[in-house]
């Protein structure tokens, strides 16, 4: 299983070097990456960190926990986008 979850792994992050090399917009370029760092970091925290088999409110305060973070992120990320160059 934990092989199979490797190579899931090292496929996501496959994905992510390519998307690096290939010329998107912004707008569609962040959001992506966004999403696979969030894949990522969800299945290692399953099934490395064994919260698949932990009690539901263990997985309830994860999922707060990367929703505010990735909340947090987004906010910054388009502050930042929004003042570029207008200081």
């Amino acid at each position: 299983m934990y092989l199979l979850v490797a190579l899931f792994l090292a496929i996501v992050t496959g994905a992510e070097v390519v998307l690096y090399y290939v010329r998107l917009d912004f707008r569609l370029y962040a959001p992506l990456l966004g999403v696979l760092a969030a894949v990522k970091f969800a299945t290692v925290a399953m099934f490395f960190m064994h919260l698949r088999f932990d009690s539901r409110v263990f997985r309830w305060f994860f999922v707060t926990g990367i929703i505010l973070a990735g909340t947090v992120y987004t906010i910054v990320l388009l502050t930042f986008h929004a003042f570029n160059g207008r200081a």
